[in-house]
């Protein structure tokens, strides 16, 4: 606990499991706020993004660990699963728009998964690393309890999730 890379990498973790359970909890809804409402095409129009992100995550896995830019490989990608979260407020009733960004989100973060812990377990000294591994994983995992709700609490409070998806 007296490593300081320990407490960047649990927020990082943290803030990227944030935008992964964002997209689980309320992707349906945003499909549904974009016009979408036979529950049958929500969930086919759910498998878009995933799709797509299930192939992206299999390649920026491997080529991050080709290229040995592991660090590299994550920062942009969670930079595209934030940009693509925030960008889809300027998209509020375009479908295929909002699709597209939701996809670039989901590539992101999915992506930046994996690579995440190629990350971590070089950051941390291999004697400190069962410890490191169990307290990113337990602060994580908040994220499951506390984004998904304070997404609704804003939505509540103000009428929509743009807030919500900036954080």
């Amino acid at each position: 606990l007296r490593h300081p890379a320990l407490y960047t990498l649990a927020y990082l973790y943290f803030a990227l499991n944030c935008g992964v359970y964002t997209l689980s909890f309320w992707l349906p809804t945003l499909i549904q706020g974009l016009g979408v409402v036979n529950i049958q095409r929500i969930g086919l129009y759910s498998l878009i993004p995933y799709s797509i992100g299930a192939v992206a995550m299999l390649c920026v896995a491997r080529r991050s660990d080709v290229r040995a830019a592991h660090h590299h490989y994550f920062t942009v990608s969670l930079c595209l699963g934030a940009a693509g979260l925030a960008a889809t407020t300027l998209t509020p009733h375009l479908l295929w728009p909002s699709m597209a960004l939701i996809s670039a989100a989901t590539v992101g973060l999915v992506s930046a998964l994996p690579v995440f812990w190629a990350v971590a377990t070089a950051a941390l000294p291999k004697e400190a690393a069962p410890v490191g591994i169990a307290t990113i994983t337990t602060v994580s995992g908040l994220a499951g309890a506390v984004c998904p709700a304070a997404i609704g609490f804003v939505k509540t409070l103000t009428g929509n999730r743009d807030t919500g998806l900036y954080c």
